[in-house]
């Protein structure tokens, strides 16, 4: 009698166990679905005009001024660019040299951070309560930037801390452990680099001459680190972030937005108006989007979750710019004739 009751309890036991893995098998096979596509618009410069978007995905409801009917203002004098962090948006406004904080769901206002030494920010990486922030800086008499640099923001108390040299025409800032990696690009080619900084000496310890126009940064699945330059050519950096260990040759001019999905590298070129992707894999290019009419090609954004392909098209730079929506497929879904000013960035909740 004994025995078949501990031979019960194993039973039961084990029943149990298997309940719980297989739930927790079916929590890990429940898929991630964007809800919300926020839209960013650089606005007109000196117009104050900067808008944030809202786009529901399924009910395909465009939402163009989502951020000044939450807070009844509109974010700023021209929006370069955003970064999404632990709940919170932080806008970085190029014209009103601040950085706006705003919730990612409610897209109400949560502070901001201005600074004397904010001159012409660009772009902003954030890792844990620090933030680095690429900031150009003034022009000379004869429009050159003399002395660009990176802010190190407290995050907490949303205050810059200190300056770090860098070298002129900072761009796109990417973290990678301790080294913070720095794309720097003059428009006539003569600054063409990957600058790298150690973020506990504040020291440059590499700075590797790139193709020309050298912009996003993105790390794919394996932990590789590329960098998109708009000559047209993808690089590829050794583990140690040293040097170039793969150059990948895109053609005639390649759009500054780069996005990975399922490990593969996509990317708009501008030669033959159409979306390409890089499958790191087999080292091969395969054509997603052709013929794609655009008169402003101004972003590039891939669904995490689907797969899906956003493009922009900022038109005239003055006038409504226009967002088009494709399947992974390239089967066109939705357009929006009327986004905003120059639609910049795309940020998949």
């Amino acid at each position: 009698m004994m025995r078949f009751n501990l031979l019960n309890k194993s039973f039961f036991v084990l029943l149990a166990m298997i309940f719980i893995f297989s739930s927790c098998d079916d929590d890990e096979k429940t898929p991630s679905v964007t809800t919300n596509v926020m839209v960013f618009h650089e606005g007109g410069f000196t117009k104050n005009n900067a808008t944030v978007a809202s786009y529901n995905q399924e009910s395909m409801e465009y939402e163009a001024l989502a951020y000044n009917n939450a807070n009844g203002s509109f974010i700023g004098d021209v929006q370069q660019s955003a970064t999404q962090h632990n709940g919170k948006i932080y806008s970085v406004l190029n014209g009103s040299n601040s950085i706006q904080i705003f919730d990612s769901e409610t897209m109400l206002s949560a502070g901001n951070i201005t600074s004397e030494r904010m001159d012409m920010p660009r772009y902003l990486a954030i890792s844990g309560n620090t933030g680095y922030l690429s900031n150009w800086g003034p022009y000379d008499e004869n429009y050159n930037l003399t002395d660009s640099n990176i802010l190190k923001i407290d995050l907490q108390n949303n205050e810059v801390t200190e300056v770090i040299e860098s070298g002129d025409y900072v761009e796109n800032v990417f973290l990678q452990n301790d080294k913070l990696l720095v794309s720097r690009a003059k428009w006539d080619g003569s600054i063409k680099h990957l600058t790298v900084i150690n973020t506990d000496s504040k020291q440059i310890i590499e700075d590797i001459e790139l193709p020309v126009g050298p912009a996003e940064i993105i790390s794919d699945d394996n932990g590789s680190i590329w960098v998109i330059c708009t000559s047209g050519k993808l690089v590829k950096l050794n583990s140690d972030v040293t040097a170039i260990e793969e150059t990948v040759d895109l053609g005639d001019g390649a759009l500054e937005d780069i996005d990975l999905f399922e490990n593969e590298i996509y990317f708009y070129q501008k030669s033959t108006s159409s979306v390409k992707k890089y499958i790191i894999s087999s080292s091969s290019i395969m054509n997603v989007l052709s013929n794609v009419t655009l008169e402003l090609p101004y972003a590039l954004g891939v669904d995490p979750n689907s797969g899906e392909i956003y493009l922009a098209d900022g038109v005239d730079y003055a006038g409504e710019g226009k967002v088009i929506r494709y399947s992974a497929e390239g089967e066109i879904i939705d357009e929006i004739t009327e986004s905003g000013v120059l639609p910049t960035q795309f940020i998949f909740n």
